[in-house]
């Protein structure tokens, strides 16, 4: 499997950063962190946090119908 994974044993994980357009921080992206955070302690390897600005947008003007999926696949192939 790509990206760390074999035989169901990751390597390494991303974690979807959000934040306000300019960059800054709020609410939800000190949850992501946390989360980030979470998965560094508990499985003791790297976690990449991947900005998700525009994830969305993108994966609407693409004509998706799921646009969680599909911004998620967007953020993947951008990491």
């Amino acid at each position: 499997m790509p990206n760390g994974c074999a035989n169901g044993n990751p390597t390494r994980w991303w974690s979807a950063c959000p934040s306000t357009r300019d960059g800054a921080s709020h609410e939800n992206t000190e949850r992501a962190r946390k989360f980030a955070r979470q998965l560094r302690s508990r499985f003791k390897q790297p976690v990449y946090e991947v900005d998700e600005r525009y994830s969305t947008t993108e994966a609407l003007a693409s004509g998706a119908r799921d646009a969680d999926a599909a911004s998620a696949c967007i953020i993947w192939n951008s990491s």
